[in-house]
């Protein structure tokens, strides 16, 4: 699952999750990133985010070596993106020659 944007998180957390402050899920999401179970569900959770703090302590900085595998549970704390831009870029494209194609049907018609 791809990691949320803070304004969809923000999103999220005014229409579910009204009882949180705008400010703390600003601070848990700079913290974990876009991942909704830590940032929204666990926010209030004490000891969910004293596990998340030590998990991140004991992560092992060789993961990043590793290659599409997980040796333990705190390994699924870190998110890789390669090639964002290249792929974004793909998609954009994709969808000007769809839009491209409809238009000149239309026009032949």
């Amino acid at each position: 699952m791809l990691t949320w944007t803070l304004e969809e998180i923000q999103i999220s957390r005014q229409v579910c999750f009204t009882h949180l402050e705008e400010e703390k899920v600003k601070e848990l999401y700079h913290i974990w990133g876009g991942i909704p179970c830590y940032v929204l569900e666990s926010a209030q959770n004490e000891q969910k985010q004293s596990e998340l703090n030590k998990a991140i302590l004991t992560c092992d900085p060789n993961i990043f070596r590793y290659v599409g595998e997980v040796y333990s549970i705190e390994d699924n704390l870190v998110y890789i993106y390669t090639n964002v831009p290249a792929l974004l870029e793909e998609i954009e494209q994709e969808k000007y020659t769809e839009d491209d194609k409809s238009k000149e049907v239309k026009r032949e018609m």
